[in-house]
């Protein structure tokens, strides 16, 4: 195939728009991950999923502990170091964790800052709470055999887990003299 004598470079005349950092947050069995991978499906962005680095980080935890390793912030740092990957090389992301920190979604930012990216944050809610117990206990069944041991496991535990991330808010926002909404 030849080129118009005529035409300018492919560089010249394509403008590609700035990728996007989608990020899906939301609390255990909210329909993140359903989300995130329809998405990514459709769309044909990266899915890069936190779950999946603290999920292969779980065979360690014994030894993470005594050494006063945090998988949790592990499984971030690695999650956010291919999001940084994949913008560098101008690709949308689609980020699934529950990014229940204010502190999460300023180091995204700042990533998406870095590469020239916009970024986006979808926060999954799940509006029937029936539906949302059923979906967290069967996940909890289906996973029992394999290596999830930090995923709330029961209704119960992922209340205890709200009530974590309601202090982690309070702390945040009584630390920095303002309420912040947005996560």
């Amino acid at each position: 195939m030849q080129a118009s004598a005529n035409a300018p470079p492919l560089s010249a005349t394509t403008q590609q728009p700035a990728p996007l950092l989608l990020l899906l947050k939301g609390h255990p069995g909210s329909g993140k991950s359903t989300l995130a991978r329809a998405l990514a499906q459709a769309l044909r962005w990266p899915l890069i999923d936190k779950d999946d680095a603290r999920d292969a980080l779980q065979a360690i935890s014994s030894q993470a502990a005594q050494a006063g390793i945090d998988l949790n912030a592990l499984a971030y740092d690695i999650m956010f170091r291919a999001a940084a990957t994949q913008l560098s090389l101008g690709l949308s992301t689609i980020n699934d964790c529950p990014m229940a920190r204010l502190e999460l979604y300023e180091r995204a930012a700042a990533l998406a800052q870095q590469h020239g990216a916009n970024i986006a944050l979808v926060d999954c809610q799940p509006g029937d709470e029936a539906v949302w117990r059923h979906r967290l206990e069967s996940r909890a069944a289906a996973e029992a055999a394999t290596h999830t041991g930090h995923k709330p496991q029961t209704w119960e535990q992922l209340q205890q887990l709200i009530a974590r991330y309601a202090m982690l808010a309070v702390m945040v926002a009584s630390s920095r003299g303002q309420l912040f909404t947005c996560l």
